[in-house]
């Protein structure tokens, strides 16, 4: 008898942490292969850039980043983590005012494939319509992100 009255608490509990989850849940659209085709037929040279809010120094990256890739004149891209806990991610946009399109979650099979998420933060440049499989992985602090970039940019 006890225990099929605990079923519906159980139940019950379930069905509030799945509501919380989807008040959490962003509403950007994910990145997928068909986004990095147009990224990569319009625009000659960019960075792609793959952060965690799980990983503090994917966040704090995240920023820099962009800075530096915009200082290049380059086309910047921020994606997140497929596998990110939602209110985690929310948290962690308005606390380092990340921009709403940091937000997009990747799901381009093509990064996959070349193992873009085996880490965060990922780096991965691109040229000529075409994804260097020369990633960069783990934190670089702006100057050394810069030469990076740089250098696999002439690499082309």
């Amino acid at each position: 008898m006890q225990r099929r009255s605990s079923i519906p608490l159980l139940i019950g509990a379930l069905a509030i942490c799945l509501a919380q989850s989807a008040v959490a849940e962003d509403t950007s659209q994910p990145f997928t292969d068909h986004d990095l085709a147009r990224l990569l037929d319009n625009h000659t040279r960019g960075v792609i850039y793959l952060w965690s809010p799980h990983m503090s120094y994917s966040v704090r990256g995240a920023a820099e980043a962009q800075r530096v890739v915009d200082g290049l004149g380059l086309v910047s891209v921020l994606l997140l983590d497929p596998h990110a806990e939602p209110a985690l991610v929310a948290s962690v946009r308005r606390s380092h005012r990340l921009p709403d399109s940091a937000t997009r979650r990747m799901r381009a099979s093509a990064l996959w494939d070349i193992g873009a998420t085996q880490h965060y933060p990922t780096v991965v440049v691109f040229a000529s319509g075409r994804l260097d499989a020369q990633m960069l992985p783990g934190y670089t602090p702006p100057g050394d992100l810069r030469a990076y970039i740089r250098q696999r940019l002439q690499d082309f």
